[in-house]
């Protein structure tokens, strides 16, 4: 089964936690962990967790991390036939600081050389959309690469959806998003696409807004996360639209919890249901991720046959 084919880069995560209340202008003793990420990274981990069939396209290099993030992904039973092996700089690398709540205090990335990834997928990304089910996109690592996978799946007619790191090329090319199923991202992302604020407290302002501006944007169908709100959705085709309000959970670190999110809501419409039942399974996964330091949701056999009963 060809399953969902993600495109993107590997990440080393390495965030610190302090022990006490964190001080932005001072020394927190704490702890700091490396984990494997990178949000396509991430994607590809939690779909696989859930069941999802995922081949991932990526770039490794000769470091021990990048090994080992290869390894985890294979034992998800992750295809990785169409990722490569470049000598250096194949991943990049995110310097995180998490406050005493765990959410994010601040951050740095590093992006890898993506330029072996973008000669790799001229060559063989005719061949790799077209077997494809559906194509999860990391736009932002280029636009020259974003425009090509656009356009293949166009015109091959597979679902694309984007996954959004930093909002560079999202933002310089809007139009590219008008040929996704379904623009999935957060109020501050929204906002700085949309130009206009989304609120977390009037719920019903909130789709409105994603809905109108959306639709200007030419947007199928959109959803956004308003943090500890839940998340608004639309869908113009359907026309479902509405809120679904977030899990109340223990939050150990906020980080990857989009990833989850994104990985829940679109295994869920590539399985047939409709958006409103998607997000929901997004919303659950979410919840499940930030109750650990791991940038992924743990494995979910049965995650499916308890989403859609």
């Amino acid at each position: 089964m060809p399953g969902t084919v993600i495109m993107g880069v590997i990440f080393v995560d390495i965030k610190g936690f302090p022990f006490g209340k964190y001080n932005a202008i001072g020394t927190n003793l704490g702890s700091i962990r490396f984990v494997h990420g990178g949000v396509a990274r991430n994607v590809a981990e939690d779909m696989a967790r859930i069941g999802t069939p995922v081949t991932f396209v990526t770039q490794g290099d000769a470091t021990p991390m990048s090994r080992e993030a290869m390894e985890r992904l294979e034992a998800q039973h992750i295809d990785l036939t169409h990722s490569i092996l470049v000598p250096q700089n194949g991943v990049g690398m995110w310097l995180a600081v998490m406050d005493e709540n765990g959410d994010l205090a601040g951050s740095t990335s590093q992006m890898p050389d993506t330029e072996p990834l973008a000669k790799y997928l001229a060559e063989r990304g005719d061949e790799i959309v077209a077997g494809a089910d559906s194509v999860c996109l990391e736009m932002d690592m280029r636009e020259d690469i974003s425009e090509q996978i656009v356009a293949l799946c166009q015109k091959h007619k597979k679902d694309l959806y984007c996954i959004s790191a930093n909002m560079s090329v999202v933002l310089r090319r809007p139009d590219l998003l008008r040929h996704t199923r379904c623009f999935i991202c957060n109020d501050i992302e929204a906002e700085r696409l949309l130009h206009h604020p989304i609120p977390r407290t009037d719920l019903e302002t909130a789709v409105d807004t994603i809905l109108h501006y959306g639709r200007g944007l030419g947007l199928r169908s959109m959803v956004v996360t308003l943090g500890s709100s839940g998340s608004v959705y639309y869908d113009s085709i359907t026309g479902e639209a509405g809120h679904c309000p977030a899990h109340r959970v223990e939050m150990v670190d906020s980080t990857g919890a989009g990833d989850a999110f994104f990985s829940g809501v679109v295994s869920g419409l590539t399985r047939g249901l409709p958006l409103a039942r998607a997000v929901a399974a997004g919303t659950r996964l979410a919840a499940l991720t930030i109750q650990s330091d791991e940038a992924c949701c743990p494995s979910l056999p049965d995650f499916w046959p308890e989403m859609t009963p």
